[in-house]
């Protein structure tokens, strides 16, 4: 099965989420912008929206490595569980 990642729109296609220095210039990009109108705020809802999305995703698909890994190491007796 294959998962399809949701289309980006705000953030770069290649944006990597590795450390609080590449979150930064996003979050203060979103802090420092003017909000004079209705739809410039929803323009900025979505916009946060999608970064949270993908850190979300982010977070996910570390949380299936890490499990993953540890299934591995179980399965092949380099750790035990008591």
């Amino acid at each position: 099965m294959l998962v399809e990642k949701t289309k980006r729109i705000y953030l770069p296609k290649d944006f990597n989420i590795s450390d609080w220095d590449s979150l930064e210039p996003i979050y203060d990009e979103l802090l420092a912008r003017n909000i004079s109108s209705f739809d410039e705020f929803r323009s900025w809802l979505n916009d946060l929206n999608e970064l949270e999305s993908a850190m979300e995703e982010e977070y996910a698909w570390c949380y299936i490595a890490y499990d993953y890994q540890l299934r591995l190491m179980k399965s092949t007796r380099v750790i035990t569980t008591t």
